[in-house]
C-alpha cells in the first residue's frame, strides 16, 4: 500500500515538475528578451515627444494670451478695413 501511494506521489511530483518546466522555459525567454527590447524599441519615443511639445504650446498660449489675441484682432482689422482697397 505504502508503495502504491510513493508511486502516485511520484507520478504527481513527476507531473508537476514537467508542467512547470513547460511554463517556466517560455516565461524565462520572455523575462530575459523583454530589457533587451525595451531598450531597442522605439515606438513611444514619437507620442512622447508630441505630448511634450503640445504641453509646451498650451503652456505658451496660456501665457501670452492677451498678446496673441491683440494681435490677431489687429490683423483681422486690418483686412476688414483694407478690403474696401481690394475689392474696388
Amino acid at each position: 500500500m505504502d508503495n502504491i501511494i510513493e508511486q502516485k506521489e511520484r507520478t504527481e511530483s513527476k507531473k508537476m515538475t514537467e508542467s512547470t518546466c513547460i511554463i517556466s522555459e517560455p516565461i524565462s525567454e520572455l523575462l530575459s528578451e523583454e530589457p533587451k527590447s525595451l531598450m531597442t524599441d522605439n515606438k513611444g519615443i514619437g507620442v512622447v515627444e508630441i505630448i511634450l511639445i503640445l504641453v509646451v504650446i498650451i503652456g505658451l498660449v496660456l501665457i501670452f494670451r492677451n498678446q496673441i489675441t491683440s494681435i490677431v484682432t489687429d490683423a483681422l482689422n486690418a483686412v476688414t478695413e483694407n478690403s474696401d482697397v481690394i475689392i474696388n
